[in-house]
């Protein structure tokens, strides 16, 4: 019946047939009669095929099962092409979701994109709780340790302690391949942003939803120092040549004078060292110090005790809880060592700014050179360290220098005319805005 177009059958199959002939090249989803049953067949290479698969007419994708579109069916289905879900039947590209099914035996949550299982590593919110994705599958929950930016499914979310924050600011991170400070919005990181971002004393200039200038320090999410592990001199200050002149001369002094060199040739000499008069790892370990308190004693810093996305309130209640720890910590010239070690000024104020990620250009490890003894000139003069303020503008959180001519000291504003600071003879203490004597400027940090 050369005017025939359907299906027909014979003992090697069902076929689909045009103008009466086998149509070998056809191939999708055909409506038609098979044994008295009306329904859209999957055929392929001109043949019905009795498979499972998703597959197209003009309606639609659809799942097949045997060979049969089943338009009651809701769950994922599969072909040459990816997994699908599918909703009554057919495949959803409206949906992008976390849905739980079966795909390929496998039976999971499954990360969908505009109805397509998408085998990648993203993060999901369902049923509540933020989910870990990997190779498009649910693994576990976002542990509460993760902080920082991450793609969650089309967006890339600021996350902190495991939770996405909504907060709007400036956070560093890697989006995109990308590492640098992105303006997230809502929680999220704004694209199309562009202008300038007003936050506090900070103004940053946004270029597509990332960072591409600010006036003063962007804020860091960890402090990264020189290596901690310098060899002592004469040139050297601070808590490690404290050590050295505790074991050898037996009295507490953080700087390196003649008379320790001097011991410290001697000390070489009589236990087979090469003699120098200069500590390096060698000498330190055999005057009985281990080798991490040589990398890490003069390169301590105060944990981070905000996130990136933290107000201003925040971060000052940071820097004056991180001076409190220091209060009845000694005074030596040169030390920034952890609380109760010993302390001078400016190393009390470096812990002060590290507490809430600014790492200014000078930092602890130049501080414990005899040159940088007095680095809080340095940071009077930092001009990315924040704006000046009057005395009596100063709020919580701000620092204030003091000297006759130039700058020798450096103390943080507490509020109610008091300030930390760490003085010769006393240490660290919380006394009067005047103690230190003459004040000669004010900086406003966050």
């Amino acid at each position: 019946d050369k005017g025939y177009t359907g299906f027909g059958s014979n003992s090697n199959g069902d076929w689909y047939c045009v103008n009466g002939k086998v149509k070998f090249s056809a191939e999708g989803l055909f409506k038609g009669t098979l044994r008295g049953e009306k329904a859209w067949y999957y055929v392929h290479d001109g043949k019905v095929t009795y498979t499972d698969t998703v597959a197209k007419n003009s309606y639609g994708w659809w799942f097949v099962r045997n060979g049969k579109v089943d338009k009651g069916y809701t769950g994922f289905g599969s072909n040459k092409n990816g997994d699908w879900y599918c909703q009554n039947g057919k495949v959803s590209f409206g949906t992008s979701d976390v849905i739980k099914g079966s795909v390929k035996g496998k039976t999971a949550w499954w990360y969908v994109k505009k109805g397509k299982v998408t085998y990648t590593d993203t993060i999901a919110y369902v049923n509540g709780s933020w989910w870990m994705i990997k190779n498009g599958r649910i693994t576990e929950k976002v542990p509460q340790s993760m902080t920082g930016i991450y793609a969650a499914g089309d967006k890339w979310g600021y996350f902190s302690n495991g939770k996405l924050k909504e907060c709007t600011a400036v956070i560093k991170g890697t989006v995109k391949g990308k590492t640098g400070w992105w303006y997230v919005e809502n929680g999220y990181v704004n694209f199309s942003k562009n202008g300038y971002f007003y936050s506090g004393i900070r103004t940053y200039s946004i270029v597509n939803g990332k960072a591409e200038g600010c006036n003063y320090y962007y804020f860091e999410d960890s402090i990264i120092l020189p290596d901690g592990g310098y060899n002592l001199s004469t040139a050297n200050i601070g808590i490690k040549v404290l050590w050295v002149n505790r074991a050898l001369l037996g009295y507490n002094s953080s700087y390196f004078t003649n008379s320790t060199a001097s011991a410290v040739w001697n000390f070489q000499y009589s236990h087979g060292l090469y003699p120098t008069g200069i500590v390096d790892l060698v000498t330190w370990k055999a005057i009985g110090y281990s080798e991490y308190d040589w990398y890490h004693l003069g390169a301590y810093v105060t944990p981070i005790k905000v996130d990136m996305a933290s107000d201003r309130n925040e971060m000052v209640n940071a820097m004056l809880a991180t001076a409190q720890q220091y209060v009845g910590s000694p005074y030596y010239p040169g030390a920034s060592a952890q609380p109760g070690y010993g302390v001078d000024c400016s190393g009390l104020i470096y812990q002060c700014l590290y507490s809430v990620g600014i790492n200014p250009a000078t930092n602890i490890i130049m501080h414990a050179r005899y040159e940088y003894e007095y680095t809080s000139a340095y940071l009077a003069s930092d001009q990315y360290l924040g704006i000046y303020v009057s005395v009596g503008n100063l709020q919580p959180g701000d620092l204030v220098f003091y000297g006759g001519y130039s700058v020798n000291h450096v103390g943080i504003y507490a509020g109610y005319g008091l300030i930390y600071d760490s003085w010769p003879g006393i240490g660290v203490t919380l006394r009067g805005l005047y103690s230190p004597g003459n004040i000669l400027y004010c900086r406003r940090v966050v």
